[in-house]
């Protein structure tokens, strides 16, 4: 399975104050974060990567960004699904605060141990478990494996930071080059006996050049 992972487009505005959202905060795209989401089509489009399926976490910058996608690729709107598993967390205490006010109230090293290391923080009530997350993740990358349907597949799987950088993790992505940033997408290839991280934290449009340079299922 070709596993695509874009991360939603922009939700706020240059010269907003920017906090961090989860799944308790369910904001649209802002105008930039729309012509993010075009960018993802068409570099899918130029390099000839038109998925089977999208998969799409459950908040509307998710489904926007998908749904914009999708349009420009050609998907129909029956490959288009909605996927609990993508939910974005719930940063509990942390939610709709700046990373400075986060790091003033729970502490520099809290803020950097996920920044940085991918380390889920104490006390912050972040939602759900972990290991709920982890296991989210792992039946995700599996279905190829799992489900014959899925295999030698394309899936577009869009969804937020903080489920990539677990995902990172999972797949042995380096700490500091875990994020993904908006508009961007990362390409993992998956068999039943192996995860393949293909290109991580990828822009659109030098898509199309980078898999010449490196092709899928080489």
């Amino acid at each position: 399975m070709r596993l695509i992972l874009a991360r939603h487009g922009n939700t706020f505005n240059l010269g907003e104050k920017v906090v961090w959202i989860g799944a308790q905060t369910d904001l649209p795209l802002v105008d930039k974060g729309r012509e993010q989401a075009r960018e993802i089509g068409f570099g899918l489009s130029r390099a000839k990567l038109k998925p089977d399926v999208i998969l799409t976490g459950p908040l509307a910058r998710m489904r926007e960004t998908a749904a914009i996608v999708a349009g420009v690729v050609g998907c129909p709107a029956a490959s288009l699904k909605v996927d609990d598993r993508l939910q974005d967390l719930d940063y509990g205490l942390w939610e709709g605060k700046s990373s400075v006010e986060i790091a003033r109230q729970f502490g520099h090293d809290a803020l950097l141990a996920w920044e940085c290391g991918n380390r889920w923080p104490n006390n912050a009530g972040w939602q759900p478990s972990q290991q709920k997350v982890i296991d989210n993740i792992n039946s995700i990358l599996s279905m190829g494996a799992i489900d014959d349907w899925y295999n030698d597949k394309t899936v577009l799987a869009v969804s937020s930071s903080g489920i990539f950088r677990l995902m990172s993790r999972l797949v042995g992505v380096i700490p500091d080059l875990a994020k993904i940033a908006t508009g961007h997408i990362s390409l993992i290839e998956t068999s039943a006996s192996k995860t393949h991280v293909h290109g991580w934290n990828i822009h659109p449009g030098s898509l199309e050049q980078y898999l010449r340079h490196a092709p899928l299922d080489a």
